[in-house]
């Protein structure tokens, strides 16, 4: 209905937002960091952010797996935009795309 909006971040530049499933309540999304993006994810929970990305390139458009435990994004950390994957908590990041141009990665269900 429109009440109870709430400003979660801090950065000069936020974008491309996504949910996490339930019962998780986060959200994940790309922050301008230096002269790139990163991914990072809010909690709502703990009221706390966490950085999954580390900065090299620049990352963008997150988007959480069915089940939560991982986020598919977009980055240059290569030279061309990927499509990697990581956990939630920042460890196991993988390469998943390494031929053409890939943008905006998405799950299947």
């Amino acid at each position: 209905d429109g009440t109870g909006v709430q400003r979660i971040t801090k950065e000069s530049h936020a974008d491309r937002p996504t949910w996490s499933p339930a019962p998780l309540n986060e959200i994940a999304y790309s922050a301008r960091l230096g002269g790139g993006n990163v991914i990072k994810v809010y909690d709502f929970s703990s009221g706390s952010f966490r950085q999954l990305t580390d900065g090299i390139g620049t990352s963008e458009s997150p988007t959480f797996s069915p089940n939560g435990r991982h986020v598919a994004f977009t980055s240059t950390r290569g030279g061309k935009e990927q499509i990697f994957t990581i956990h939630r908590d920042g460890s196991g990041l993988r390469q998943i795309t390494r031929t053409g141009t890939n943008r905006f990665p998405n799950w299947s269900r």
